[in-house]
């Protein structure tokens, strides 16, 4: 995945003001229990969703809300948004349909394979747009926003899905 050339800036500032901005649309929100109407509110709401699990650890088999393995994370925090995903990286690569991962949107999941041995890719992360997404990575880890236009993740990618449209 190729992203056009940015400068670079640190990735906190950008989640910490999208949280800070989450909880003042929590804080409206207050009680509705409306889920997102139109589509722009419902990839809205992944990012909330996603950025407000950050710091929680990884646990293999974890589905949340208070520890998460990759699709269980994906799961959790569409299903906050009010849709239903499949549980498993596999089971998810195989929904919605495949997109251009350099055409991929917010919201979008972007699928990763970390163990050679395996065909179908091991890893899945919720895409913010602007290079940046929000996993759980690894054993001992903690959910995590980070930069995935970086080598690690570029020579890794399998392909990205677009589950909302």
């Amino acid at each position: 995945m190729t992203l056009p050339p940015r400068h670079r800036r640190q990735l906190y500032p950008t989640w910490i003001g999208t949280l800070l901005a989450a909880g003042l649309w929590l804080g409206l929100a207050g009680c509705a229990s409306r889920p997102p109407s139109g589509l722009g509110e419902v990839r809205e709401a992944i990012v909330i969703n996603a950025l407000a699990q950050v710091g929680k650890p990884y646990r293999y088999g974890g589905a949340g809300p208070d520890a998460f393995d990759c699709s269980g994370l994906v799961q959790y925090v569409y299903s906050q948004s009010g849709l239903r995903l499949p549980r498993t990286t596999g089971a998810l690569f195989r929904s919605g349909h495949a997109v251009d991962p350099d055409e991929a949107r917010t919201g979008d999941l972007l699928f990763y394979r970390f163990e050679d041995k395996k065909p179908e890719p091991t890893h899945v992360v919720v895409y913010l747009g602007d290079g940046e997404a929000v996993h759980a990575p690894v054993s001992g880890g903690a959910v995590r926003a980070t930069r995935i236009d970086i080598p690690a993740f570029q020579k890794r990618l399998v392909g990205a899905r677009r589950v909302l449209d």
